[in-house]
């Protein structure tokens, strides 16, 4: 599991010594953009996956709740 970092962007005054937010916000956004693309031509097929997935770990996943 990763460790969650909470950014708030502010890179000019960032408080971290080894910041992963190294990204210009333009490169962020374009980014951001290609996950929203990809997700879009992806999408049936990770739904697919994901309920097939479901299906074969149902058991696992309903004792876990």
């Amino acid at each position: 599991m990763r460790k969650r970092v909470n950014c708030n962007e502010n890179c000019f005054e960032c408080i971290y010594d080894d910041c992963i937010m190294d990204i210009l916000p333009s490169e962020r956004e374009k980014q951001r953009e290609r996950q929203k693309l990809y997700y879009q031509r992806h999408r049936e097929e990770k739904k697919a996956y994901y309920r097939a997935y479901y299906q074969k770990q149902k058991g696992v996943i309903k004792n876990a709740e």
